[in-house]
Formats: C-alpha cells, structure tokens, sequence
C-alpha cells in the first residue's frame, strides 16, 4: 500500500523506538519482575523486565547474558517475595502481538513490537 520495502519501514520502527527509549525514564523502579516470552518454538527466547507498579516493559537483557538475567529475577523475588503474576499477564498482551503478526524475522524486530505494545514509551521527539 505504501510502496516500500518492509525492511525500510522495520528500519524506521527500530529508529523510533531506540529514540523513545531515550526518552523514556526506567529510574525509579522499585518493584520490578522478569519474565520470557518464546521467539520461535523450541528454546529461544527474549528475555523481558517490568515495573510491576506501572506495568510498564523494558529490555534487561541489554549487555548481560541470559544466566545473569535468571540470577537477577531470583534475587528479586528472594528481597520482594513479589510473583510475576503481573508479567504474566503483559506475556498475554505479548503472545496477541505476535500470534497478530504470524511471527517476526528475528529477535529484535519482535523486541522492539514489545517495547512498542508494553513498553509505555516516550514518542514526544520521535519521528512516529
């Protein structure tokens, strides 16, 4: 309909969402979960934070590997005894997303549709 080529228009998303996620301010956060969410059947997945007061999304696995990101959600849970129950939930929101969209190419086009749906960006100076 437009004319272009989707990977000009996934560039543009991923353009935008980088910016909002400058944008947006994630400090503050005092009770915070950590859920995944499959990319693909079998053992690939996308690891995902949230602030359960705000029920907003980020990305905690930015520059750490998947064993500290475990590490991280034990040793929340062992000072909050908080359940990831409101994660759970934002993982519905997740899986309509990508059942809508019959699947993403790769791993950061589905992390950035996250962001994008759950992550309650800031878009103020952001071309979208």
């Amino acid at each position: 309909m437009v004319g272009e080529r989707d990977q000009r228009i996934w560039n543009i998303f991923k353009y935008s969402v980088r910016k909002a996620r400058a944008n947006t301010d994630c400090t503050g956060s005092q009770r915070v979960g950590v859920d995944e969410t499959s990319f693909r059947r079998g053992h690939d997945y996308v690891t995902v934070g949230g602030d359960l007061d705000t029920t907003r999304v980020f990305d905690v696995t930015e520059g750490k590997d998947q064993y500290s990101v475990a590490v991280l959600a034990i040793i929340n849970y062992v000072k909050s005894k908080i359940n990831n129950g409101i994660l759970e939930g934002i993982n519905s929101k997740i899986q309509l997303a990508k059942r809508r969209a019959r699947g993403y190419r790769n791993k950061d086009n589905f992390m950035n549709m996250i962001l994008f749906t759950c992550g309650k960006l800031n878009f103020k100076h952001s071309p979208i």
